[in-house]
């Protein structure tokens, strides 16, 4: 079982690490080749004053992302994820990732509210593609699987749901009811049933969300209808009937 993350000597992103590896495999379309630009994620600490409790702001910028909420110590965490192009402007530019954040209307106002209170740490490039349960005779688990978008928040599920699905389909092999193939084929099954809808799901997301236009529309609508809101945020989530 591999359960060593993203960036693991097993995972595929390690070794097709580049501007071209999400666009290696091209069954996603267009849409997967838009995606194909290499970003960043960052997070540092703020002040809580720039957030209200029991609340989580996503806020959308052309070539990134950022999230805010409230933790302990009396503390914001401000997440986001930024192309690499935007980074590269700023660079140029002798700015850092808060200056980037700073110049988008909505997010910059919220932020200038608050003083930041640690460091910027950075993880990346990030790679986003079809996941790939089974790799050389070994069950890949988590984001060693496959990295689905931040701003989904269900990463951490995943990597619990598809550890499960791993034991499942290695007792009959440890108990000697099954070879190993056998169970390498009945993960690779499982997994594509409990996720590949929901990867399908974060690819069209993705894509919308990178237009600024789209994303408008979709936060009135959301706003509006209470029933959307759950029906968006189910259509993130796998199937986890029997769990």
């Amino acid at each position: 079982i591999c359960a060593a993350g993203r960036w693991s000597r097993w995972s595929p992103q390690t070794r097709r690490a580049g501007p071209e590896s999400a666009a290696a495999d091209r069954r996603g379309g267009p849409i997967r080749r838009r995606w194909a630009r290499m970003a960043y994620g960052f997070k540092a600490r703020y002040e809580s004053s720039i957030v209200k409790a029991n609340t989580l702001d996503l806020h959308f910028f052309p070539g990134g992302y950022c999230g805010i909420s409230p933790v302990e110590n009396n503390c914001a965490n401000v997440c986001c994820l930024i192309e690499d192009g935007l980074l590269r402007e700023a660079a140029k530019a002798g700015a850092d990732p808060s200056a980037i954040l700073l110049r988008q209307p909505s997010l910059g106002g919220q932020l200038l509210g608050g003083k930041r209170v640690s460091r910027f740490l950075f993880t990346g490039p990030l790679v986003f593609s079809s996941p790939r349960p089974v790799r050389d005779a070994m069950l890949m688990v988590g984001d060693s699987a496959g990295f689905i978008a931040p701003f989904l928040g269900d990463g951490i599920s995943i990597a619990l749901h598809s550890g499960l699905l791993a034991a499942q389909a290695l007792e009959p092999m440890l108990q000697g009811k099954r070879p190993l193939e056998s169970a390498l084929a009945e993960y690779a099954r499982a997994y594509q049933e409990a996720f590949r809808r929901q990867f399908f799901r974060a690819r069209w997301l993705r894509y919308l969300v990178s237009s600024p236009r789209a994303t408008r529309l979709a936060a009135r609508l959301a706003r509006a209808s209470s029933r959307l809101r759950r029906k968006l945020f189910l259509a993130t989530r796998p199937d986890r009937a029997g769990l």
